[in-house]
């Protein structure tokens, strides 16, 4: 979670999320000449196998639900209508029901991340006095729109290109009979628990090319990261361990998942799509191809049949058509209709 979220009233001790919004508008800046942009962030929080939207918006909604007294049972509420799909052809998954929010500045997305913060579930125990109880799923997704001249079309073609960016803070592993947790905490730890050892399941499935399952549905987060650890993506974990003697054996299993999370191998691609009109467009290129294609062959056989003379325009080798091959046209048009 420091790793993730840091300090967030301390510049030098940001964590990835906060540096990685400021990286990236920095980006956004150097190229509004030639490109425009647009990003949306969400912030999924998946508390004891359930989803909670920690961007949930309109804070009058609250007042609608008699029974949202508290933030958490309003979460829940707005919540409700929340489901993992996965469309596409390339298997993409998306969150019914996400709040995805529109930013235009750096100071915009920072609000966002600090808001969301602070709808977490926070519990201690006797090794973390503030242990964050659930994973949460910070997302960037950005579309850019980029214009270039063509030349297989001959004309300016606009080019989208999109992406998503997942900041995963899973919860840490627990053994209970070392954090003493009881009631809630203890009911916490297990779904936790639980999670991780889906996750890892499915870690070990994608790293063996003979396996034909992959076991994403096992739980709400392998289901929600399915295209982020074995789709067209790149994965990258950050192991945090506990240099102690006393957690030796919980250090060596993070060391281990770590290991075979090495093994996950993905050859991602770029997700370009022409604009609107791209069917138009794609139909252009497929017919430019084709009639450059029936020119290299009329070369070609002239070449065969006039080895010694010069290749003829175009104009010269298509002669219009004799009365009578016009005629002739005519009659087999007629007997055909």
């Amino acid at each position: 979670t420091h790793t993730m979220t840091g300090k967030p009233h301390s510049v030098k001790e940001r964590g990835l999320a906060a540096r990685t919004l400021s990286y990236l508008f920095r980006r956004i800046d150097d190229r509004q000449g030639d490109s425009s942009f647009s990003v949306r962030l969400s912030y999924l929080e998946i508390y004891n196998e359930q989803l909670f939207d920690l961007l949930h918006g309109d804070p009058d909604e609250k007042q609608r639900h008699p029974a949202a007294k508290d933030d958490r049972v309003a979460k829940q509420l707005l919540s409700g209508s929340m489901q993992i799909m996965t469309t596409g052809p390339g298997g993409g998954v998306v969150m019914s029901g996400l709040n995805r929010r529109m930013v235009r500045t750096e100071e915009e997305a920072f609000a966002c991340l600090f808001e969301a913060e602070t709808n977490r579930v926070i519990a201690s125990h006797e090794l973390n006095y503030s242990s964050t109880r659930s994973h949460c799923i910070f997302t960037v997704y950005i579309e850019g729109r980029h214009q270039a001249y063509d030349e297989s079309v001959g004309a300016t073609v606009e080019t989208v290109s999109h992406a998503k960016l997942h900041l995963v803070d899973l919860a840490g592993s627990e053994r209970i009979f070392k954090t003493n947790s009881t009631g809630t905490v203890l009911q916490e730890a297990r779904a936790i628990n639980k999670s991780l050892s889906f996750l890892e399941q499915v870690v070990v499935a994608l790293a063996d090319k003979q396996r034909e399952h992959i076991p994403y549905r096992q739980s709400q987060l392998t289901h929600f990261l399915k295209d982020s650890l074995g789709g067209n993506c790149k994965s990258l974990l950050i192991a945090c361990i506990w240099p102690v003697a006393s957690h030796i054996e919980q250090t060596l299993a993070t060391l281990k998942f770590a290991t075979r999370m090495l093994r996950v191998k993905n050859a991602p691609t770029r997700n370009d799509r022409s604009g609107a009109d791209s069917v138009v467009l794609q139909q252009y290129k497929r017919e430019v191809q084709q009639l450059r294609a029936e020119l290299a062959l009329r070369d070609t056989i002239f070449r065969m049949d006039n080895p010694e003379k010069p290749i003829p325009p175009l104009a010269q080798v298509h002669m219009p058509f004799s009365k009578e091959h016009l005629a002739a046209i005519r009659s087999e048009l007629e007997t055909f209709v």
